[in-house]
């Protein structure tokens, strides 16, 4: 017996856990043991987790630069102006 669910096996318990399905369920629709779907579901929840905090910060990375850039626009924008007054 191996210790490491198989590819389908995997799947089939991270999209039903995904889906809500109480453990008890999942065990009796797939054959694979509470314990275990609990252990899978929790790495599957840290990997979103981490997931979620690198899409954050990368969008806020983007966000930055976009706000930096537009604020040179205006200034640059506002020099522009200026020299039309002038």
């Amino acid at each position: 017996m191996s210790n490491v669910l198989g590819d389908i096996k995997q799947q089939q318990v991270l999209t039903l856990g995904r889906l809500g399905w109480t453990l008890s369920r999942i065990q009796q629709t797939t054959g694979v043991r509470r314990e275990t779907i609990s252990g899978y579901l929790k790495i599957d929840q840290q990997g979103m987790h981490n997931a979620l905090k690198a899409f954050e910060k990368a969008r806020g990375e983007h966000t930055q630069a976009d706000t930096q850039s537009a604020g040179a626009e205006t200034t640059s924008g506002m020099n522009d102006a200026q020299k039309l007054l002038q």
